[in-house]
């Protein structure tokens, strides 16, 4: 196999081996690309790829670092190239893996940014949405971050099919192509139900079980950056000022569920971290014990709370 073909059979290898999402194998394949286009500017990959030193890549990342990226930005390059090099080891019968022995940045990791309870009930408040479609659209978008937890990224892949409504639960495919299900509190449960109806209507027909939840009325599909302008725009107007997007609803769902009671464990198999490592930057708030599970512990999921249901009630 020629040198520059192993860049494609690495990309095969992620997609189809690890299952990693199309968006993480480009990602991959571009950081690696970088690493060859500024090392070795000109010069073909095949007649370089064997012949990388450790220190050819630690002064590409101080290069990097000094161009301005951030180090978190440098340590996903690293790493990057790490995998593909432990690839190429291993498919190639490379020696060594230059790039183990490179050591990552240090990134001090700032506190996630969040929405205190009370924001969270003025941004979800139902009098602040017009009683129309796209109204609908965007308070079932923020219900949808706030009480499922979940990324953009997740929330624009959801279809119907994944959502089952009378189990009170949806079907979520995380980073990783990992599936997770994560319970819906009735409010949510409600929200979909008027919002699958509306769909229903203003197309003139059932929905599909393939077809995307988050849908505008001009039956165009949104994506993240449609998401990420909804969410800022219903912060500004209600606040002036300007929030981290979405996953500052995520992080809300995290640190509110952990201030209730719910156990980090319970949090971190929630938002579909892989370590517990990634969950344990929420414990920046006083939570006391950790004890209670999921539908005990969201804020929204107990019929005391505003914008909860009573029982019984539709």
């Amino acid at each position: 196999m020629r040198p520059v073909d192993v860049l494609d059979s690495y990309r095969d290898y992620l997609q189809y081996e690890r299952r990693y999402s199309l968006r993480t194998v480009v990602a991959y394949g571009r950081d690696v690309r970088r690493f060859f286009d500024e090392v070795y500017p000109g010069e073909e990959v095949d007649a370089c790829v064997l012949g990388v030193s450790s220190r050819d890549v630690r002064m590409w990342a101080m290069r990097l670092s000094q161009g301005g990226m951030s180090s978190r930005s440098v340590n996903r390059c690293l790493s990057s190239l790490r995998s593909f090099y432990e690839y190429v080891r291993l498919s190639q019968g490379l020696e060594f893996n230059p790039v183990s022995s490179v050591s990552r940045m240090r990134v001090d990791r700032p506190l996630p940014s969040y929405f205190r309870q009370e924001e969270v009930q003025r941004l979800l408040a139902r009098e602040n949405y017009t009683d129309d479609y796209e109204g609908h659209l965007d308070r079932l978008i923020l219900l949808s971050l706030y009480g499922l937890g979940v990324r953009r990224a997740e929330l624009v892949g959801l279809r119907w099919g994944d959502v089952d409504l009378a189990q009170a639960s949806v079907r979520v495919l995380g980073k990783g192509n990992k599936e997770r299900i994560i319970p819906l509190i009735p409010e949510l449960v409600a929200e979909l139900e008027a919002f699958r109806e509306r769909v229903e209507l203003t197309f003139g027909a059932g929905v599909s079980s393939k077809a995307a939840i988050f849908v505008r009325e001009d039956g165009r599909v949104l994506g993240g950056g449609d998401v990420y302008r909804r969410v800022n725009a219903h912060y500004a107007r209600l606040t002036g000022g300007s929030c981290s997007g979405p996953h500052a609803l995520r992080h809300s769902f995290a640190t509110h569920m952990l201030e209730e009671g719910a156990d980090i464990s319970t949090i971190k198999a929630l938002l579909g971290h892989a370590t517990l490592k990634s969950t344990q930057v929420y414990t920046h708030t006083d939570i006391g014990l950790l004890k209670a599970a999921y539908r005990g512990s969201h804020p929204r999921s107990r019929n005391d709370k505003p914008g909860g249901r009573a029982e019984g009630e539709a």
